[in-house]
């Protein structure tokens, strides 16, 4: 009789939890839906209690209602904070806002070498900005050496997933023969798919 009891305690409790998961789920779509609505207090609402539970993507989304002013007060030091929380948990997105934060000093001091180390982490996740990103880093020697061939195969990366800014900055390297060689005819194909 006891095991009896005891199995339908953890039932109960495993119904409990799979109706949490679902009602998660459901408000995170929820806040989705909001935001493509443009109805910003209301997604601040639906993603707030998720992101204190820890949902990564309510947190990087918290972070851009934060970084805009949308649904909530403008704070980048709000932004940064919520991003952080997203980004530790592998929030590629949030990793990337980061990393803009830090080159822009918005709600956190400048700087490159930490721009550098976000933007590396959402870049090996595949994300084409953060790729663009570093290349720019690298071409201008922001936070890292100045290496023009490092620079080239960040923004080959971006380029070759379609990011017209990537593929510009790609021919402009062809155009001048840094980090790749000088070839007109590459640095032209690659201006015209930008």
């Amino acid at each position: 009789a006891r095991s009896l009891w005891m199995q339908g305690v953890l039932f109960a409790m495993f119904l409990v939890a799979a109706c949490a998961t679902v009602s998660a789920a459901d408000s995170y779509t929820d806040a989705i839906s909001a935001v493509q609505r443009d109805d910003y207090d209301l997604a601040a609402r639906l993603f707030r209690p998720l992101a204190e539970q820890g949902h990564a993507g309510a947190q990087s989304f918290l972070g851009v209602l934060y970084a805009n002013g949308q649904g909530v007060l403008q704070s980048h030091e709000v932004a940064a904070q919520w991003y952080r929380k997203a980004a530790d948990q592998g929030d590629a997105a949030a990793q990337l806002q980061l990393g803009m934060l830090s080159v822009g000093g918005q709600g956190m001091p400048q700087n490159y070498e930490m721009a550098w180390q976000w933007y590396q982490r959402a870049a090996e996740q595949g994300v084409a900005a953060a790729q663009f990103q570093l290349g720019r880093l690298y071409e201008n020697g922001q936070g890292v050496s100045q290496s023009y061939e490092e620079a080239a195969q960040w923004y080959r990366r971006a380029a070759e997933q379609e990011h017209a800014r990537a593929q510009s900055h790609l021919g402009l390297l062809h155009a001048r023969g840094q980090g790749l060689p000088k070839d007109y005819r590459l640095a032209i194909q690659w201006y015209r798919r930008a």
